[in-house]
């Protein structure tokens, strides 16, 4: 190394990213990511069983069910940027997708971790029972996709990324 310190950004990942077993080999190995990640756990109140089913070999809930994803995504994004930040590294943003978004505002000092976690069981428990769905991103403007959008009124423009990046649910 040259002696020069660079900024560090955080980018902590939502839904969509999260695999099996995502962290796990942190959980009891780093002291910090795991009191991060039990102290996150005990506040989504049903801690035993996310745990369990993160650190098991069968899982009761699949891993892309909402109820294990976004809670599960929260603690490893959470802990892990804990973990990074008790190394003494400060990053000069952090940034988040959906969920990611949220453990990054936690770990800026926005929300405070249990205000966050209430925020996220909020989240999961209205997000649980609707249908499941899908989104599409097309390359093109929502004028671009109308057309083909009036064959398919269940379908319909679920946001717009970019001026040319539109986003189907």
């Amino acid at each position: 190394m040259d002696g020069t310190f660079r900024d560090v950004v955080l980018l902590l990942p939502g839904q969509g990213a999260q695999y099996p077993r995502m962290g796990a080999g942190l959980y009891g190995s780093d002291p910090v990511f795991t009191d991060a990640a039990d102290r996150c756990l005990a506040l989504f109140g049903n801690g035993d069983e996310l745990r369990a089913d993160w650190l098991g070999d069968h899982p009761a809930i699949g891993i892309d069910d909402v109820r294990r994803s976004q809670p599960l995504l929260f603690t490893v994004d959470y802990a892990l940027g804990r973990m990074v930040m008790s190394w003494g590294v400060r990053p000069a943003a952090l940034l988040g997708h959906s969920v990611g978004e949220l453990a990054a505002a936690v770990l800026a000092g926005v929300f405070t971790l249990e205000d966050a976690v209430a925020v996220m069981r909020d989240r999961v428990t209205r997000i649980a029972p609707t249908p499941p769905g899908g989104l599409l991103t097309v390359a093109g403007t929502p004028d671009d996709v109308r057309p083909f959008l009036a064959r398919h009124p269940h379908i319909a423009v679920g946001a717009l990324n970019a001026p040319r990046q539109t986003v189907l649910a």
